[in-house]
């Protein structure tokens, strides 16, 4: 096989891996959280904030290094190994040894116990980052793929079980750590290297400069995604942490099943396109139209269906997760927007404009953050929302200036999912002062997501049949780029 054949089969492996597991632990997610409570989960979610935190220090970017640097020697390996370990060893000890305190930081001596548990994922992450570096430098990802799987599978069912018998918090925490270790032990057994007793300096200076502006993407990254939830949990404490936790999470889930598969089809090609600038612009409107045709109408049916989707998926429990759930499915659509606009710049080989555009948005969500908190979770989910949508501007002007965008052709991609959705949603709030309240929430969900998909299929056919014909022919493309 080929290298672009390993690539673009190893491409479809991660596409499927990254689809089938965003569905499985979402699946246990929902198990369990019919079987908890929000104060189990919000517990859990304040621990792993500390866990995500230490993460890239542990790593330094140095796996992203091994990955990205062209020829890689031994002692490469054996460096980063050590490194890594050393910093697992020390950060899982730091953890530990301060959970009382950070217990006391938190008000609530549960969360002692639980670092403290939970605190050996730190050092089991730090034992798998060389062997995933080689496995990915050796476009494997199709035993990458099954690995994840199995490991998340394993520790859902261990997690449920105990779940089952009363176990409660501890369910999720021997949930992480099952996880954890069924990731150690199958890298170590797919993967034939063993680390050796050596530390060079030179081959960690060969690898430093570009592992530490991986560690500064990714702290980026941990403050957008997890500022809100240190916030939320230290001064609103584990329920209310749990309720945002979970609404979170089901948009989150959408959204990387909606925006993942085109995006990483979307990226190489714009890629190879970055020299043809109109062809690669044409490449951008497509993709973002194929996005919004899925994610106007998946988000905006949700946020009309918010009370059923908790009340059927979750159980009366977790009614104020509903408010929060209808806000925050609105930066989904951001994202959607936004989606597409990443994958150009990426392509283009502009990873400054990424950085700097990371660096505002974390800055104005940790603000943003901070000040909503102390008007409660669903204060922090508009400020996630209104911060998601001031940033498309940012993003849109470095695309203007990557490539010969046209304002009013850019809009016209989004006419047909806009009168689609309005349309849809005009269809909905018929059938809901008709109806809601009779069929039971499972029987009108079912009977809304019927009449909405149908509302809005006849009316992009009607109103824009190319469009609807284009947006077939690129389904069929993307298929056959992942089967390929």
């Amino acid at each position: 096989m080929t290298l672009r054949n390993k690539a673009i089969h190893g491409a479809k492996w991660s596409t499927a891996q990254h689809s089938i597991g965003q569905v499985i632990d979402f699946a246990i997610f929902i198990t369990l959280a019919r079987m908890l409570g929000p104060e189990e989960f919000g517990l859990v979610a304040i621990a792993v904030v500390f866990i995500s935190f230490i993460a890239p220090f542990i790593s330094q970017g140095l796996g992203a290094a091994i990955i990205q640097r062209s020829e890689i020697e031994i002692a490469h390996l054996n460096t980063v190994f050590w490194s890594n370990l050393t910093l697992g060893v020390l950060l899982t000890a730091l953890i530990a040894s301060s959970s009382g305190w950070w217990a006391n930081v938190f008000s609530d001596q549960r969360l002692e116990s639980v670092l403290i548990w939970i605190a050996p994922c730190s050092l089991f992450y730090s034992l798998t980052i060389v062997q995933e570096a080689i496995l990915r430098r050796e476009i494997r990802f199709k035993t990458l793929a099954y690995r994840s799987l199995f490991s998340k599978t394993t520790g859902g069912v261990v997690a449920i079980v105990l779940a089952i018998n009363d176990f409660g918090v501890w369910s999720l925490v021997i949930r992480q750590l099952t996880v954890s270790c069924m990731n150690v032990f199958l890298l170590w057994r797919i993967c034939d290297w063993r680390p050796q007793l050596q530390f060079s300096k030179k081959h960690f200076a060969d690898l430093f400069p570009f592992g530490i502006r991986e560690l500064g993407n990714k702290l980026l990254v941990f403050v957008n995604r997890r500022s809100d939830n240190l916030l939320i949990g230290y001064f609103l404490g584990p329920a209310s942490l749990g309720f945002y936790n979970i609404a979170y999470r089901f948009v989150f889930v959408v959204l990387q099943l909606v925006t993942k598969s085109v995006s990483q089809v979307g990226m190489p090609a714009f890629s190879r396109l970055q020299h043809i600038p109109k062809r690669l612009t044409r490449a951008f409107y497509d993709v973002t139209q194929i996005i919004t045709l899925l994610s106007f109408p998946i988000f905006i049916g949700m946020m009309f269906l918010a009370t059923e989707i908790v009340v059927v998926f979750l159980g009366e429990s977790w009614l104020p997760a509903i408010p929060v759930l209808q806000v925050l499915i609105l930066i989904g659509i951001a994202q959607s927007l936004l989606a597409p606009m990443v994958s150009v710049i990426i392509g283009v080989g502009k990873p400054g404009v990424r950085l700097k555009l990371q660096f505002v948005d974390s800055v104005l969500n940790l603000g943003g953050f901070f000040i909503a908190v102390h008007w409660g979770i669903v204060a922090v989910a508009a400020s996630y929302v209104i911060i998601g949508f001031a940033l498309i501007p940012l993003w849109y002007r470095a695309i203007l200036r990557a490539i010969p965008v046209d304002n009013a052709e850019y809009l016209k991609t989004m006419k047909a999912p806009f009168w689609g959705t309005v349309m849809m949603t005009l269809s909905l709030a018929a059938l809901a002062i008709g109806f809601r309240g009779q069929f039971g929430s499972i029987g009108f969900m079912i009977m809304s997501v019927l009449v909405g998909a149908f509302a809005y299929t006849i009316t992009v056919f009607l109103l824009y049949p190319a469009t609807a014909t284009k947006f077939i022919d690129l389904l069929k493309v993307l298929v056959v780029k992942s089967q390929t």
